[in-house]
């Protein structure tokens, strides 16, 4: 299970806050790192329960609610579209999305301090719900601009639970730890780029005119 941080995380909190909720059909049109900028459930139309959902996402990152207080305010108002997977999606959905914003701002902070910790490692939380490609990768070390990091930041999947650690030339030394030459992608298709890059470097030739112009106000 993932420990969420009790208490908020700004930049999570303001990356979240600036996703524009879309409708599922809107939401399928984008590629997979556009999608970092907006937010949306597969299978509620409904704009009311998509912000409904939004909220109590938001909600979690700001108040640290654990998953049974959202499961129990949004269950009733997506139990008909999702019927017997609704609990299953909705934690899905929690895990996931939180997940993700956690690892965008822990990146946001990493590069703010990448010259004087330039070295990243992947943590894998090695027990047996790790996935073993994810479990492959752990303790390995790359350069913080190693183009490794630009596909396989965490999370690279529903509920993936990895985070990075950084390192100084100190720590590197002092641990004894080398950088790898193992570079594998293991992000699972839609989770295959940088949360963080895709939020605060934003490459906006990607984006649809109509998203650009929500995301600009």
């Amino acid at each position: 299970m993932v420990d969420y941080k009790p208490l908020p995380f700004e930049e999570a909190i303001k990356l979240f806050k600036d996703k524009v909720v879309l409708t599922p059909a809107l939401y399928k049109k984008l590629i997979a790192e556009v999608k970092q900028r907006a937010f949306s459930v597969s299978g509620i139309m409904e704009a009311d329960i998509l912000n409904d959902i939004y909220d109590e996402v938001l909600r979690g990152l700001k108040d640290g609610i654990a998953f049974e207080e959202f499961k129990k305010t949004l269950m009733p108002k997506v139990e008909d579209a999702w019927k017997g997977s609704a609990p299953y999606r909705l934690d899905t959905i929690f895990r996931t999305n939180i997940q993700s914003m956690y690892q965008a701002g822990q990146y946001k902070q990493q590069m703010e301090v990448v010259e004087e910790r330039p070295y990243w490692q992947y943590v894998a939380v090695m027990d047996s719900r790790t996935r073993p490609s994810h479990a492959a990768m752990n303790g390995k070390v790359f350069p913080a601009d190693d183009p490794f990091w630009d596909r396989n930041y965490p999370p690279n999947g529903f509920n993936c639970r990895c985070t990075v650690r950084t390192l100084s030339e100190r720590e590197l030394s002092r641990e004894g730890l080398k950088i790898s030459k193992i570079k594998t992608d293991i992000a699972d298709a839609g989770f295959d780029f940088n949360p963080g890059k895709a939020a605060y470097e934003p490459d906006l030739s990607k984006y649809p005119s109509w998203l650009r112009e929500k995301i600009n106000g």
